[in-house]
């Protein structure tokens, strides 16, 4: 596991890769509730499932899409977290997930509705 917050952009790539999941625990603010963390990215990139703060977008994320764990953000229920995550049923379930999430959503899936919107904007 690896808390990405705490790696340099230079160093993201080969440390992403050699890890099993990412952890993203934010803050209970009002930017919790409003934005998605760049991780996601990651997370879909590399395949990696998450374990993120229970609250906020992240944490809704996460649970609508099957792609992770949300958890308090505490010692004990992170500690509990890591070990569910590593569970075979429920880590390949969590890979499953962001391998169709990450396919959903290909440039090459999107760009025909980008294209629609762009032409029927300018119209």
């Amino acid at each position: 596991m690896i808390n990405v917050d705490e790696i340099g952009y230079y160093d993201r790539h080969s440390k992403i890769q050699r890890t099993g999941g990412l952890i993203v625990l934010t803050n209970n603010t009002l930017e919790s509730y409003t934005t998605l963390r760049l991780r996601i990215r990651d997370a879909l990139f590399y395949k990696k499932p998450l374990i993120v703060s229970k609250y906020g977008l992240l944490g809704k994320f996460v649970e609508e899409n099957n792609i992770g764990i949300t958890t308090e953000n505490n010692s004990k229920s992170i500690k509990k977290s890591i070990h569910d995550l590593f569970q075979p049923q429920n880590y390949f379930s969590f890979v499953d997930s962001l391998k169709h999430l990450s396919e959903k959503h290909l440039y090459d899936n999107t760009l025909n509705d980008v294209y629609k919107f762009i032409y029927h904007t300018n119209v």
